[in-house]
């Protein structure tokens, strides 16, 4: 949502503001999570965005740039046409992609190894009648997990609203964390009615991977070290971390901008210049800089 945001911002000051979105619609992840809450905001968005005089361009892409602070040149391809639009700055919102698991947790081999994503993708296939149980591991792709990506922020509370949901559903969740990002109120409501709704929480190892074996039609999953038990499920779900968007290195070409190692845009200064990159006239807003939850994302804007 960072670039609604900074678009209403920035329109709401009498700027003139164009939005480019690559995709149909606006939004970027929270189409794809679960909770009125989120429904709500996202409309909310929609509706302050549509008051105002800013441009929409949707199933839109950026293929070229010139120019400077000032006077920057951009080509745009929407569908067969060709397009082109002078702007003074130039704000990247481009999102970040979601860490794929191949081979992981049996994620690939067992179907009823999903991630949080596509549980989203598969809510209506999902009934207490096929599933009893659910189990959440979080941090799969973050927080130390494979290559020492840091924490990335949006999964304990992505969980906590889908574990909620599933048990409304009749469905029991677990959650298997190693530690809880409660940065916010909202978050901090959720692990509340979480607590209350009966929703069992086990601290597991990160260093020792909970391992996932069939049995019969449900997974085993088994903690080691010293918390060390067996769980039976109907499905699991892999709370994946955010890593740069695939086309990142493309795009940071093209708009001139240095990328870190995790492939996420790197800011001026990380105490100064948050916003700003090293290139005049092109600021960066929500998590194609780091990994952010919604909260984080639209502050960051």
């Amino acid at each position: 949502p960072a670039g609604i945001q900074s678009a209403i911002d920035l329109a709401e000051q009498g700027f003139p503001i164009t939005l480019i979105e690559k995709e149909p619609q606006l939004g970027g992840r929270l189409n794809y999570l679960n909770g009125s809450e989120t429904k709500e905001l996202l409309s909310h968005l929609i509706v302050r965005l549509q008051k105002l005089p800013v441009q929409v361009m949707t199933k839109t892409e950026v293929k070229g740039i010139e120019g400077r602070l000032g006077n920057f040149k951009v080509s745009l391809i929407q569908g067969n046409n060709i397009t082109k639009l002078t702007a003074g700055t130039i704000i990247l919102a481009t999102g970040a992609d979601l860490y794929q698991p191949n081979g992981e947790y049996g994620y690939g081999i067992h179907p009823n190894v999903i991630t949080n994503n596509e549980l989203v993708e598969k809510w209506e296939e999902i009934t207490p009648d096929k599933i009893k149980k659910a189990v959440f591991i979080q941090c799969v792709g973050s927080n130390g997990h494979i290559d020492k990506r840091g924490c990335s922020k949006y999964c304990c509370e992505a969980a906590l609203q889908q574990a909620l949901s599933l048990k409304e559903k009749g469905i029991e969740p677990i959650i298997l964390y190693q530690e809880l990002y409660l940065n916010n109120t909202n978050a901090q409501a959720l692990f509340k009615q979480a607590q209350k709704a009966g929703i069992t929480f086990i601290l597991y190892n990160g260093a020792k991977a909970p391992q996932i074996n069939p049995q019969g039609n449900s997974l085993s999953i088994k903690l080691q070290g010293q918390r060390a038990k067996s769980i039976s499920a109907g499905l699991v779900i892999l709370s994946v971390g955010m890593v740069g968007r695939e086309d990142s290195q493309w795009l940071a070409k093209l708009f001139r901008v240095p990328q870190g190692e995790d492939g996420f845009f790197k800011e001026k200064d990380p105490l100064l210049g948050l916003v700003e990159t090293q290139v005049p006239g092109i600021f960066l807003s929500g998590s194609c800089q780091g990994p952010k939850g919604i909260i984080d994302s639209m502050t960051h804007a």
